[in-house]
């Protein structure tokens, strides 16, 4: 069956290759930990993905935490047998993946979101790339637009520069929409910290490698996700970016650095802007147009969020 924004196989280069140690020895039982809110749509896809995985369906299982979805996740999509319902009332992405951790029996944790799809050798692939090493793997995400032949500014946008994974991971760093590694990792590391609305993931990845892990991104360890449609949609990310940057700032007493790292989110993304400009087949020259637009209008939206933090006008953005 075809899912939204399926790859033909060339689409996605293999670049790690199952470890022949695998067959020679019991498949590690992996926990993949999908936090949801108001989603069951696009959950129901996802769901539907993982049952396709060529990973043994006894050696993994699937634990969906509702985050306050009304109606709620449980009765309102099709699960398989391996497939746990969680409720997780208390607001937050991070808090909904830690109680996920809370419940998993797997050696592997395996992160992604209710709205990516994950290829049919996700598991597999990211099993690979950790092999025996002290790995945490970024897997790779493509962002796919809703119309192929006709994406939008925004979706353009997503699918150039959204999710950057290969980067991520020289940065030591990935994002919970593709991220495996051994449970251990988290026994040092410790569960996500909560006391902000995003970019915990990459705070998690920072401390893990602090205790002696590094991140390694897996391309063939891939996942699907819808890029977002408008500019409003990115305004929304950018924005919450910016409060959570804010607010972990102030609760750590180091909000001299933070600001002087938002002053660097601030500046204009020239490099970006030369790809645009050069690289051959991203479109037209009026797309190419609208893509420098957006890539010069996001960080004003950056500034402009945290002074309305600084200035106490309101809470941080959580949508």
């Amino acid at each position: 069956m075809a899912l939204p924004g399926d790859l033909p196989g060339a689409a996605v280069r293999s670049e790690a290759r199952t470890d022949p140690a695998l067959a020679a020895q019991a498949l590690p039982f992996v926990s993949v930990i999908i936090p949801v809110y108001n989603d069951n749509r696009r959950l129901q896809i996802c769901l539907d993905s993982l049952a396709r995985q060529t990973y043994a369906a006894d050696r993994f299982e699937v634990i969906v935490v509702d985050n306050g979805s009304v109606p709620p996740v449980d009765g309102n999509v099709t699960v398989g047998s391996n497939v746990r319902m969680l409720v997780e009332p208390r607001p937050g992405g991070f808090i909904a993946r830690n109680t996920g951790l809370d419940a998993a029996s797997g050696d592997v944790i395996a992160f992604t979101d209710a709205d990516c799809y994950p290829e049919p050798g996700w598991i597999e692939a990211g099993i690979a790339a950790i092999g025996s090493s002290r790995v945490i793997v970024a897997g790779h995400v493509v962002a796919f637009p809703a119309l192929p032949a006709a994406p939008t500014a925004a979706e353009r946008f997503e699918m150039l520069f959204g999710f950057e994974q290969d980067k991520n991971a020289t940065r030591g760093v990935s994002v919970t929409a593709n991220l495996i590694c051994r449970r251990g990792a988290f026994d040092e590391a410790g569960l996500f910290n909560t006391d902000s609305h995003s970019a915990h993931d990459y705070e998690w990845c920072q401390q893990a490698v602090r205790c002696g892990y590094r991140v390694v991104y897996a391309r063939n360890a891939a996942v699907r996700t819808p890029a977002r449609r408008s500019l409003a949609a990115l305004t929304l990310k950018i924005r919450r970016m910016s409060g959570a940057h804010y607010v972990r700032g102030r609760s750590r007493k180091k909000l001299w650095a933070h600001r002087f790292g938002a002053l660097l989110n601030m500046r204009p993304p020239l490099r970006r802007m030369r790809r645009v400009l050069s690289q051959p087949g991203i479109g037209s020259w009026r797309q190419r147009a609208a893509l420098c637009c957006i890539l010069m209008a996001l960080p004003v939206v950056y500034a402009i969020e945290w002074v309305r933090m600084e200035a106490g006008l309101g809470p941080a953005e959580r949508r």
